[in-house]
């Protein structure tokens, strides 16, 4: 004969699942307004797009239709990896990733030839990709409150990167 279950463990349970369910919600709430906004931003031409703070965990892969963009910020949101579409905004000069849930980047970010400012700080990343060197234009770098062990060679030929904070980070060696 099976023991009943007790009321209280099954009220804890449902509960539990409410709360699954409502962060599943809040999750696809979140890619459905950024949608929208990609939309109207595709249709206005805009040359700006803001998506911070919608508690995105990822980004829609349309976002690399919005080739007219020239700043893009996504910081503040749960974001757990970025669409390799990113790399198609080829107008891009400000890009703001911070304080996300980012470990590592696409290395389709290389293809951002007119970034100027990219913001990767407060994230989890642990390693770059080496395209990062290929951002010619790139001026101003943060990648401070991350978990960096190292830095791609490949940053040594960013000859116009003026300002590059690496505050809090676990870096032993620079290149």
């Amino acid at each position: 004969m099976r023991k009943p279950i007790p009321v209280a463990y099954l009220r804890e349970m449902s509960v539990g699942q409410r709360g699954l369910k409502a962060d599943t919600m809040a999750r696809d709430n979140a890619y459905i307004l950024a949608e929208r906004k990609l939309t109207e931003a595709r249709h206005s031409r805009a040359a700006e797009l803001d998506l911070t703070k919608l508690s995105l965990v990822e980004v829609p892969e349309s976002i690399g239709q919005l080739n007219q963009l020239y700043s893009l910020n996504l910081s503040r949101n749960k974001l757990i990896a970025l669409p390799k579409s990113l790399g198609q905004l080829s107008q891009l000069q400000s890009l703001n990733i911070s304080t996300n849930k980012l470990t590592e980047l696409p290395e389709s970010i290389g293809e951002l030839k007119r970034l100027q400012l990219l913001d990767l700080s407060n994230n989890r990343l642990v390693v770059l990709p080496a395209s990062l060197g290929n951002l010619m234009k790139l001026e101003t770098l943060r990648l401070f409150s991350n978990q960096l062990m190292e830095l791609p060679n490949s940053l040594e030929r960013l000859e116009l990167l003026n300002s590059l904070n690496l505050y809090d980070n676990e870096l032993k060696i620079l290149p």
